[in-house]
């Protein structure tokens, strides 16, 4: 069944400033269902009841043929909405590939999910929620789960029990029991293979009781001197939290530790970004991670962008200047790409090219309706003129 899950938001068009309450004019209100996802009912007949699932496709799923990464939620009535709007955030700016997220709902007792039934409920999210989001939606097969206080166990038993059920294990304040820690000591010194990425959190001692903040921490020391190079894991202590709010940090920071390897590396002078192999490394970066995540295998207009900038910053013109000529080239309906260029050409005197761009660039930003960037071209088109009559 198709729902929306909504917030609602009321836009207030206000006429006077400083008025009180009584006095202020409502010119209008519209209140708007805001979709974040679907909810599907699934009859599991491994539990042996109807449970709910929640399904948010990332931007753009519809006009593409990508497949994705998949992030699921323990919990998930309770993290679906904020963290599906984080996403967004970190996938708008590149510091996650976009995704599909499914949140995992629990039954009433949310204990019997995530304790006294957890190997039927692990074995519904592997046999029967996995086979109905990949078969309904286009997934790839890099999938992370996340879990929170007796989630956050949950997660860290699945990596320890089940390590090839997901690519990536992200749990705050999951306090581990002994034996626990045990399976994990004993799998490291079995150099058993953790191609994974980890992240865990925990927050102060007396929100999470002393068994789970001497679990997590005696955890964090076999990680620390055991863990094999080939687990990728990261742990933060929260302070200042209380333990119902770790879930957010931690969703935030592990989604960006966990997907690193999609993120463009960020340079600040141009000496670094030679040392760090150049415009050679960076287009193997990206096919790297095209192969990996899909889309564009192409170094991304935004970051030649950038590159350029930081070389006509540090006095290197000539540089600059190359750089954003191929960013046109290579991406020649990106507005921005002749934003900079035709800027860079007028600042370095070169009139007559910035002429030239600025005249394509405002063709592009009338054909795609961008009204503040047709004004912008146009200035650059009088400046460049009224120097070019000097």
């Amino acid at each position: 069944m198709r729902t929306l899950l909504g917030l609602f938001v009321s836009i207030l068009a206000l006429v006077s400033v400083g008025a009180s309450a009584e006095t202020i004019k409502v010119v209008k209100e519209t209140v708007e269902a805001i979709e974040l996802g679907t909810r599907y009912t699934l009859r599991s007949e491994i539990l042996g009841e109807d449970r709910e699932i929640l399904v948010r496709l990332p931007e753009g799923y519809d006009d593409s043929d990508n497949r994705y990464p998949v992030v699921y939620l323990t919990d998930g009535g309770s993290h679906f909405s904020y963290t599906t709007l984080m996403a967004s955030v970190l996938e708008e700016h590149g510091r996650m590939p976009r995704s599909i997220f499914v949140g995992i709902t629990n039954a009433e007792n949310r204990g019997r999910d995530l304790m006294t039934h957890k190997d039927n409920f692990r074995r519904y999210i592997k046999d029967e929620v996995f086979s109905f989001i990949d078969g309904r939606f286009r997934t790839s097969d890099n999938r992370t789960i996340y879990g929170g206080s007796m989630g956050g166990v949950f997660v860290l038993e699945t990596l320890a029990d089940h390590k090839d059920m997901f690519a990536n294990y992200i749990s705050a304040s999951g306090g581990p029991r002994n034996d626990l820690i045990k399976k994990f000591e004993d799998y490291f010194a079995a150099d058993t293979i953790f191609d994974k990425s980890v992240y865990f959190t925990i927050t102060e001692k007396g929100e999470e009781g002393a068994s789970g903040f001497n679990g997590a921490n005696s955890l964090l020391a076999l990680f620390e001197e055991k863990a094999p190079k080939d687990l990728k894991w990261r742990h933060d202590f929260l302070s200042g939290e209380v333990h119902m709010t770790t879930p957010i940090p931690t969703l935030y920071k592990g989604l960006s530790h966990v997907f690193r390897d999609y993120q463009a590396p960020t340079f600040n002078s141009s000496k670094e970004f030679e040392q760090a192999g150049g415009m050679q490394a960076l287009e193997v970066l990206f096919l790297n991670r095209a192969n990996k995540y899909g889309g564009d295998k192409a170094v991304p207009e935004h970051v030649r962008n950038r590159l350029g900038w930081l070389y006509f910053e540090e006095g290197e013109q000539d540089k600059a200047i190359a750089v954003l000529e191929e960013n046109v080239r290579l991406h020649p309906n990106e507005i921005v790409a002749y934003e900079s260029l035709g800027s860079i050409y007028y600042y370095s005197d070169h009139a007559a090219q910035a002429l030239e761009v600025f005249k394509k660039g405002r063709e592009l930003a009338v054909a795609q309706d961008v009204p503040t960037l047709i004004e912008f071209f146009d200035r650059g088109i009088n400046y460049s003129e009224a120097k070019l009559a000097k």
